[in-house]
């Protein structure tokens, strides 16, 4: 069995949004997230396909639950969700991919 993964940052890849940083712990806060659609439909199409689909954030847990909820009400396929920064190169803002169709080439 050929399995296929996705790994692919949230924040300036599949969203924009207004970050807010919290005076008293540092924290950060993402509110208003705007869909960055033809991006979330590359990854909804690759999700469809069968490719296993991780989204890797660098949101603190402590934004877990919101952020659980604003993919859920934008429609955005996953099959797992890890919070904070991933090793080595993965798929965010600084990586701009043309065709999310060629990870089943």
């Amino acid at each position: 069995m050929d399995c296929k993964f996705l790994t692919v940052d949230i924040d300036d890849t599949l969203l924009t949004g207004k970050v807010t940083r919290c005076d008293c712990c540092g924290g950060v806060k993402y509110s208003d997230p705007q869909p960055i659609q033809g991006e979330i439909n590359k990854v909804n199409a690759a999700y469809d396909s069968g490719v296993i689909i991780i989204l890797h954030t660098g949101r603190g847990w402590n934004q877990y639950e919101i952020t659980v909820t604003q993919l859920s009400d934008l429609g955005i396929k996953y099959n797992q969700l890890v919070m904070g920064k991933p090793p080595g190169p993965y798929i965010d803002a600084t990586l701009n991919f043309n065709s999310i169709g060629d990870i089943n080439a």
